[in-house]
């Protein structure tokens, strides 16, 4: 009996290794599946919801900034509630209070980066750096 409990432990981890456990608001997923989610997920946004400087210094490709500081209801009402939002931050807990915050606006599907940029950075996965170019004004 106890190699059989012993062997459940073991190979738990494999099958419980992509997700961990969900909330009714957001699903948490570790950077392997939240990447894989949004290049699959159509139509789906990328947040980075830092503050701008942190935003320039080092940002996942394809990431928005829209701070958690930002008055959020303006910028809210210019995303269709239909979107798939993945939200980041540095360690994920300011992701997960703009989550809440966006899935009380009536956004249903939000999808959170377990760890953070932090986590993503330490597993391998490419981040941008540098200042964002902007387009010339004529």
């Amino acid at each position: 009996m106890k190699i059989y409990v012993f062997i459940l432990f073991l190979f738990l981890p494999l099958f419980l290794n992509g997700q961990s456990p969900d909330s009714t608001v957001y699903k948490l997923l570790d950077p392997y599946y939240f990447h894989l989610n949004f290049l699959i997920t159509e139509p789906s946004l990328l947040i980075d919801v830092r503050e701008p400087f942190e935003y320039r210094r080092r940002r996942l490709a394809d990431a928005i900034n829209i701070p958690v500081s930002r008055n959020i209801d303006r910028t809210v009402d210019t995303i269709d509630a239909n979107t798939i939002l993945f939200l980041y931050c540095t360690t994920e807990s300011r992701s997960s209070w703009m989550a809440t915050k966006l899935y009380q606006k009536g956004f249903k599907e939000i999808y959170l980066l377990k760890g953070g940029i932090t986590y993503w950075r330490k597993e391998g996965y490419p981040t941008k750096r540098g200042r964002l170019k902007r387009k010339n004004k004529k």
